[in-house]
């Protein structure tokens, strides 16, 4: 059995997806089905304890796989948010674990679209795997426990630079609908 743990970061520009309940509902609801499909932890990161409230709320209507997190970090980094996030998960040896880190401010992916990408990650047997259209990199980014100790262990910087370090053990899952792409702005 594999499990997929998915730390769901707050968006770069915060204020435009904490003011938009809908696009906020419409992304937890995307990554609760695909949680739910891989047995894994939904874990909602934000520095805005108002934010967090709602989450949290949301979670008192049921939904066990949802875990929110404050991030307390002085740095305002993807890496931040996805170390707050790691240092909330159980590993266990037994299981095998991914971890996928994604921003609240992509709607417009599909289900299938991140089904898709993450089996062919996962039979690619490398150790990080990204999305890509035309070329170009985007999120959602998912790696393997290989690389949770390195990416616990780094001192500054963002997800994008680690994932860039690593590029010769990166996956990249190339999608044509460069719509499900779009950031929510």
């Amino acid at each position: 059995m594999r499990k997929l743990n998915c730390i769901l970061l707050e968006a770069t520009k915060k204020e435009d997806v904490a003011s938009n309940s809908q696009i906020l509902d419409q992304v937890l609801s995307l990554y609760y089905e695909m949680i739910d499909e891989m047995h894994g932890k939904l874990l909602f990161v934000s520095q805005n304890q108002k934010l967090l409230n709602q989450i949290e709320a949301r979670k008192a209507e049921g939904n066990e796989t949802l875990h929110v997190i404050l991030n307390e970090s002085i740095e305002d980094t993807s890496l931040s948010y996805v170390k707050a996030g790691l240092s909330n998960i159980e590993r266990r040896k037994a299981l095998k674990q991914y971890y996928m880190f994604a921003e609240c401010n992509q709607p417009y992916i599909q289900k299938q679209t991140l089904l898709n990408f993450l089996n062919s990650f996962v039979a690619s047997e490398r150790g990080m795997g990204r999305i890509t259209c035309k070329g170009e990199c985007f999120g959602p980014v998912v790696f393997s426990e290989k690389y949770v100790k390195k990416i616990m262990a780094a001192e500054c910087g963002s997800m994008e630079e680690i994932v860039k370090s690593y590029e010769e053990d990166c996956y990249c899952y190339e999608i044509s609908n460069m719509e499900e792409l779009k950031r929510y702005e």
